[in-house]
């Protein structure tokens, strides 16, 4: 769903200069999303993953079929299996404000930030989601503590 969830960020990607790449490299925005996980488990295997990895592809297929309610079942069927789960718990939060209920949309990202405070891209959709409900303060304060990481 990312492709989707691309517009929520409000604006076009577009190709950076090499000026831009190392001013954001200097931030701290080159690297990945998500921070590395700091302890593995059997349930990381990748072995065991590749269920997952299925089932948020049902996700994306139910979503682009219109099946909103069976996209819903099916990443919430995910999460039961795998509760911290980033890409789960921000698809979960795209299928509910695309089903109106962007309150839930906001308290699945904030679950989400709790147990990785460091993803980006969490943050950047719960600060799209907290502006559009109309809390552009909160959004403001929110994405200036990731603007000042370094």
């Amino acid at each position: 769903l990312a492709q989707a969830r691309a517009g929520d960020r409000g604006i076009a990607r577009s190709e950076e200069t090499a000026e831009a790449r190392q001013r954001l490299l200097s931030l701290g925005y080159t690297s990945g999303a998500a921070a590395p996980k700091q302890r593995y488990t059997e349930a990381d295997d990748p072995k065991r993953l590749i269920g997952l990895d299925a089932q948020i592809q049902e996700v994306v297929s139910l979503y682009n079929a219109g099946d909103l309610t069976g996209a819903i079942a099916r990443v919430q069927a995910v999460l039961a299996a795998r509760p911290d789960m980033p890409l789960a718990l921000q698809n979960l939060a795209f299928l509910q404000r695309e089903t109106g209920d962007l309150r839930s949309a906001v308290e699945t990202l904030r679950r989400s930030l709790a147990v990785h405070p460091a993803d980006t891209d969490a943050a950047a959709l719960l600060g799209a989601y907290l502006n559009e409900s109309g809390r552009s303060h909160e959004a403001a304060r929110l994405l200036e503590v990731f603007a000042e990481r370094k």
